[in-house]
């Protein structure tokens, strides 16, 4: 017997009032992967995840583990373990770091919840050093740990992920996008992720969709998107297709500066 993908999406409508956003949408994701959701602003992809999440109004087929999700709460999605990181981080910013993580474990026994701790202070250093500090008083960078930490607390199955370095420096997105890599790696989590920074995504995809004024691609490799030279330009940039060369390892493509070899992946 065939195993169900962990998240299946068939002919998906989403909007709100009286507006469509998203038309039709078709997606799928197995256990341990990494999918990218690439596109313009305005293209729905944000949407698309509040409808994964069950915050907007929704149509179509969602199956999550072969299960219907037409009848779940959106705190119940929560209780089956899909997690979300919004836009903006979301941290509550006048509660300490320790507080806001086990806020992210509200749906398990406060033992249990406890008891991680300890593991994604080990995984995110900077967190276990600044557990008692205010999370409004932190960086940037150490609110998007903390928004993706809190997150993990609640020991999600599906981990959905909202433009993560929106508003960070490079040097810290591209720390942000190791830490997530690492993150597959050790726990082949399974991740869905919409980003702009979209040569730090491919970096540790298995595959990515394109989404365009509310309608999505079908499924693409990180290589199958490189090779196209159109789709290279509007989602990686005119001056990054022309200045950047890449490297493809276990599926995964990795990018290079063709004038110094140095990776930003």
């Amino acid at each position: 017997m065939t195993a169900h993908p962990l998240l299946e999406v068939r002919e998906l409508s989403a909007g709100y009032g009286s507006t469509t956003v998203l038309r039709d949408v078709e997606l799928r994701i197995d256990a341990g992967e990494v999918v990218v959701l690439l596109g313009p602003n305005g293209a729905g992809k944000t949407t698309l995840l509040r409808a994964l999440t069950g915050s907007v109004r929704a149509h179509g087929d969602l199956r999550f583990a072969g299960a219907s999700l037409a009848r779940t709460t959106t705190d119940g999605r929560a209780r089956l373990g899909i997690a979300h990181v919004p836009q903006g981080r979301g941290t509550f910013t006048d509660l300490t770091v320790e507080e806001n993580l086990l806020v992210g474990g509200y749906t398990r026994r406060d033992r249990e919840a406890r008891a991680d701790l300890d593991r994604w202070y080990d995984f995110f250093p900077r967190l276990g050093e600044r557990r008692h500090q205010l999370a409004g008083s932190m960086s940037g960078g150490e609110q998007q740990m903390l928004a993706v930490a809190r997150a993990l607390m609640l020991r999600p199955r599906l981990l959905l992920l909202d433009e993560p370095s929106l508003g960070l420096a490079p040097v810290v997105t591209q720390a942000l996008f190791r830490q997530l890599g690492r993150l597959s790696t050790e726990t082949a989590l399974t991740m869905l992720v919409v980003e702009q920074a979209a040569h730090l995504a491919l970096g540790i995809a298995s595959r990515a969709y394109t989404l365009t004024h509310g309608t999505i691609s079908a499924p693409l490799s990180p290589q199958d998107l490189a090779d196209q030279e159109e789709l290279r330009r509007v989602y990686l940039g005119a001056a990054h297709a022309a200045g950047q060369a890449q490297t493809t390892t276990k599926g995964r493509t990795a990018w290079t500066s063709s004038s110094n070899g140095s990776s930003t992946a």
